[in-house]
């Protein structure tokens, strides 16, 4: 049998998703798209600002922005997304990049979150999730 893969960065987006929505925290996927309009001398950036991350959330109680950058194992962030992270740490936000649920939940815990009693598909270190 062929070496198992990493899974994609939009699998990884989907199960980190998923996983906030499980533990009723509000987060939602952003898209970026930079088009270049017909007749037009310039690009036109579409869904944020460049290096926006890919998923932004606010965490229930705190209230506290979240914004993570989700990559692949071994994968860096741009100069853009490490700026615009930074930002929102700057100001009071949580803004980290990640590669897997466990990282999202040790940094949310790292803030002072606790996972909900009430979960709706079992905990996620049961295997619910992926790591």
């Amino acid at each position: 049998m062929g070496l198992t893969s990493s899974p994609r960065e939009r699998e990884i987006q989907k199960a980190i998703l998923d996983l906030l929505r499980v533990h009723g925290i509000p987060a939602w996927r952003i898209n970026s798209r930079v088009l270049t309009l017909p007749g037009s001398a310039g690009l036109y950036r579409m869904g944020g600002e460049k290096g926006m991350a890919d998923i932004i959330a606010m965490v229930p109680g705190s209230g506290r922005f979240l914004a993570l950058e989700v990559k692949r194992p071994g994968q860096k962030l741009t100069l853009d997304q490490a700026i615009f992270l930074d930002r929102i740490a700057r100001n009071g936000g949580i803004g980290a990049r990640v590669t897997s649920c466990n990282e999202v939940l040790a940094l949310l815990e790292r803030h002072g979150w606790t996972p909900s009693s009430r979960l709706g598909m079992g905990s996620p270190r049961s295997g619910s999730f992926p790591p």
